[in-house]
């Protein structure tokens, strides 16, 4: 994934979970698979500025140890939102100057502890 201008790093010596840097980057068909890969392992994943769509952001659903998730400046609306809404343990997601409209969708989120919407429509 470094191939990308992907940053990866582990959470800890202790275990599995990564920290994934996307930030400016285009999530091509081949980065997309390879998320897919990653995805159970991604706990902290930043997206901010990236260039992606909403169909792209499917991998999530298998993120099940993602806590941390930075969308900010990126093309995101609310077929992505109700995409990530599942996420069993996400706690903090950055929506910083995106196209998002409203707070009524987060009421679905289960385990959100902080929710950033400065600058939003």
């Amino acid at each position: 994934m470094n191939s990308f201008g992907a940053i990866i790093t582990p959470v800890s010596e202790q275990g599995p979970l990564l920290r994934v840097n996307l930030r400016k980057t285009t999530i091509t068909d081949e980065l997309y698979t390879s998320l897919i890969e990653l995805a159970p392992f991604i706990s902290d994943l930043d997206l901010s500025s990236a260039q992606l769509n909403s169909k792209q952001l499917s991998f999530l659903v298998e993120a099940k140890n993602l806590t941390d998730l930075n969308l900010s400046q990126a093309n995101i609306n609310k077929l992505g939102l109700e995409q990530i809404s599942a996420l069993p343990n996400l706690e903090k997601l950055n929506l910083y100057s995106t196209n998002i409209a409203g707070t009524e969708i987060f009421k679905s989120f289960p385990t959100l502890k902080s929710l950033n919407l400065c600058q939003t429509k």
